[in-house]
């Protein structure tokens, strides 16, 4: 009986069975805990990647652009997860900005160098489900635990599209001014320093870009007249060196009514200048200046140019671009001397307007200037054919010099042009300040933000 007992081996598999029971079930469990890591930071990087391409897109180098990018990367989603310990929502721990991120990282230190954001999630802790089988198993002790995080890196690219070919120094580097600033608004620009002018942008340069049919004078004139130049830019643009005089004289004044070219503006009213370019004031300085002081005589200008008549209310403090508009008759929408024109559909104020009220012109009021009206056809940008699109350069970061390819930075100004260009030697530029371009203020203006780690 006891000789029986021992050769019975009917049981052995009872332990086979047992012991790969064991395996499948650390190895299941494993699987699953592996499958809920991977599901996790999947989960926390595709919310550091929203956070990250959201925020990008505000870094416009305008004040308050950092806090902005923060608010909206740390609030771009509300994604949640059930699968870390408590579950819950998934947010942003730390978010840090770059002037420069590769091959060096340099922390930003200002609204204006904040180029690239750095989105880093919150670390989530997720429970093993295996740990107590694989302990079993190996008879050790193993982490109960992994702590899971996910970060995204992005950058912002501005484009622009048919601008023309003009650029201006950022006056922040040379004298402090902020061109950029909403409080610049309606102070008169020297866009373009005039041959022979004491001083200028950079050396050997006026105020001119490569323009999108080519480099060379002719090109240049071309563009300056074109309502919509070819040709779109991310950040770098090619200065054009000199001051091509008579070309930049027959491109700008295509726009008003003092060229062979065959679609004037519909109104050529010259706007009088800031005293410091006025040469009959007693504050007029010569090319010494670049920047006026929004100071010009609204009360004057009108009398001058309607019969006598009285400044209406609505242009009491109006920029020239605001009493350009009231005098064509066209309404359009003022936050003080920020305009948006054409009025949105929507009318403001309202979503895309909110603090702007509509403008509509007292046509007893208004009417053309008496020495205002154009001889041809309009061009088919009719009112906008005197605002255009200026590049801010570092000129003394970059150290703008002659021609060369140069970073924007994203950062425009839109101008009004103010007069006509003169005949040589003062082939200046004149342009109002409008404001700083954004994607909202023009469709040939967008940012594109994308991930680079």
């Amino acid at each position: 009986m006891l000789q029986k007992f021992r050769k019975d081996k009917s049981g052995g598999v009872a332990i086979y069975v047992a012991f790969f029971s064991m395996l499948a079930m650390s190895a299941g469990s494993i699987s699953i805990d592996l499958g809920r890591l991977v599901t996790l930071k999947a989960q926390m990087q595709h919310r550091a990647d929203a956070g990250a391409t959201a925020g990008a897109v505000h870094l416009d180098g305008s004040t308050g652009a950092m806090q902005r990018a923060s608010d909206v990367a740390s609030n771009a989603t509300t994604d949640e997860s059930n699968i870390f310990s408590g579950g819950g929502t998934l947010p942003v721990s730390t978010v840090n900005f770059y002037s420069e991120y590769s091959p060096t990282k340099t922390s930003a230190t200002t609204d204006f160098d904040a180029k690239v954001i750095e989105v880093i999630m919150q670390p989530k802790l997720v429970d093993f489900f295996f740990t107590p089988f694989l302990s079993m198993l190996i008879n050790q002790s193993v982490a109960s635990s992994k702590s899971i995080t996910a970060s995204a890196v992005a950058q912002y690219a501005p484009t622009m599209c048919h601008a023309p070919p003009l650029m201006v120094c950022d006056l922040t580097e040379i004298d402090g001014e902020d061109v950029m600033d909403d409080a610049m608004v309606g102070r008169q620009l020297m866009v373009k320093f005039p041959q022979g002018g004491n001083s200028f942008w950079a050396p050997g340069n006026f105020g001119l870009l490569e323009s999108g049919y080519g480099s060379g004078a002719n090109n240049l004139e071309r563009s300056l007249a074109d309502v919509e130049p070819p040709g779109c830019v991310n950040t770098i643009v090619t200065t054009e060196p000199g001051t091509m005089a008579n070309r930049v004289k027959n491109g700008i004044n295509a726009r008003f009514n003092d060229s062979g070219y065959y679609t004037p503006a519909p109104n050529v009213q010259t706007y009088p200048r800031d005293r410091v370019f006025d040469e009959s004031d007693s504050h007029f300085s010569g090319f010494n200046d670049r920047l006026g002081k929004d100071d010009w005589d609204r009360g004057d200008y009108w009398a001058a140019q309607h019969y006598g008549k009285s400044l209406p209310p609505d242009l009491s403090n109006a920029t020239r671009y605001q009493t350009y508009l009231y005098e064509l008759g066209e309404p359009y929408a003022a936050h003080g001397k920020l305009t948006i024109y054409p009025v949105p559909g929507g009318g403001c104020p309202g979503a895309g307007c909110p603090g702007y009220s509509v403008i509509t012109p007292d046509l007893t009021l208004a009417g053309l200037p008496k020495d205002g009206s154009p001889d041809w056809t309009p061009a088919s940008n009719g009112a906008v054919r005197r605002v255009m699109q200026v590049a801010v350069l570092q000129c003394v970061a970059d150290e703008v010099r002659g021609r060369g390819d140069y970073s924007t930075n994203g950062n425009y100004i839109e101008v009004f042009i103010t007069e006509p260009v003169g005949d040589p030697p003062d082939t200046s530029i004149y342009g109002e300040i409008m404001g700083r371009l954004t994607p909202d203020e023009s469709m040939s203006f967008h940012y594109d933000a994308h991930i680079i780690e």
